[in-house]
């Protein structure tokens, strides 16, 4: 059993180990729940304001979106692989970064990477935004969990 994960944050270059252990079972439980329903409800997670739309999944990786009342918040690709590693890896190359970070592929898969959407409209009540990022995060590491532990 996977006991965690590298989390990435593509335009600054932050990194942190997600471990299963910071996942409430009851948590993880609610999570699978919405996003078996989320393809009746067009990616929608519950009443939560959250939506969750899978943009690609391919053997061994998958990529999705993260909305908050319909405008994107972040972009995350979970590896779980070594052989999808490199090629996943590529798609995180080419998303644009503050000058100056520099990005390392994680050494071990699974890994998950967030690129944060430079236009969202709450960015401009930091405070606001700040509270977004945090359940955006707090959602990343949810549904990357659901999937690896999706994984047979």
């Amino acid at each position: 059993m996977i006991a965690d994960f590298e989390h990435v944050t593509v335009n600054t270059g932050a990194s942190r180990t997600s471990s299963r252990s910071e996942m409430q079972p009851d948590a993880l439980d609610r999570m699978r729940r919405m996003l078996a329903a989320s393809t009746l409800m067009q990616g929608k997670l519950g009443d939560t304001g959250w939506s969750a739309v899978f943009v690609m999944q391919k053997a061994g990786a998958y990529a999705f979106d993260l909305l908050h009342e319909g405008q994107r918040v972040v972009t995350c690709i979970l590896c779980l692989d070594d052989q999808s590693s490199k090629p996943a890896w590529s798609t995180i190359d080419a998303m644009p970064r503050d000058p100056g970070v520099r990005l390392r592929r994680p050494e071990e898969t699974p890994w998950l990477a967030a690129f944060i959407s430079p236009n969202h409209l709450a960015m401009r009540d930091p405070a606001m935004f700040a509270d977004i990022l945090i359940e955006a995060g707090d959602l990343e590491r949810l549904i990357a969990w659901c999937l690896i532990d999706a994984e047979p």
